[in-house]
């Protein structure tokens, strides 16, 4: 089935060759590019010095987040200046964000970052596995 709207979501650092490769299979299905970036309550804050999770996240200084969000989807934008796309920045949980907004975008597939296994365990399931028992989108992994 040919993919209307891809969704690409970005958690780390901007990734050129993988939003290029996103960009590229978007163009040749005619297909909307969703770009999102989350950016973990965690690694805004320093967790330790903070009572809970709750409390450092009602303490983020929102402007400083607001301006590195429209500063990212700047550079995002000029990277698929030439696509039909949409840039999204969000605080969340990674797995969670990704599968609400692949749901409320009607996404037919999602590119993922493909990840090495470290874990050895086949109790700990990977975050293709993840995605896949929680949203009814395709997933295809990019390996460099």
């Amino acid at each position: 089935m040919k993919p209307t709207t891809i969704l690409l979501p970005i958690t780390h650092t901007l990734d050129t060759e993988l939003i290029c490769y996103t960009k590229s299979l978007a163009k040749e299905h005619s297909a909307k590019l969703i770009c999102l970036y989350i950016t973990s309550p965690l690694t805004l804050t320093n967790c330790y010095s903070y009572p809970s999770l709750l409390y450092s996240i009602s303490n983020l200084n929102v402007d400083l987040v607001q301006m590195a969000q429209e500063d990212i989807a700047k550079k995002i934008d000029l990277l698929l200046d030439d696509c039909e796309h949409e840039t999204i920045c969000l605080i969340g949980p990674t797995t969670d964000t990704i599968i609400h907004v692949a749901n409320q975008k009607d996404v037919d597939l999602i590119v993922i970052p493909s990840q090495k296994d470290g874990t050895g365990s086949r109790f700990v399931l990977s975050p293709k596995e993840k995605l896949a028992k929680r949203c009814k989108a395709s997933i295809i992994e990019y390996t460099k």
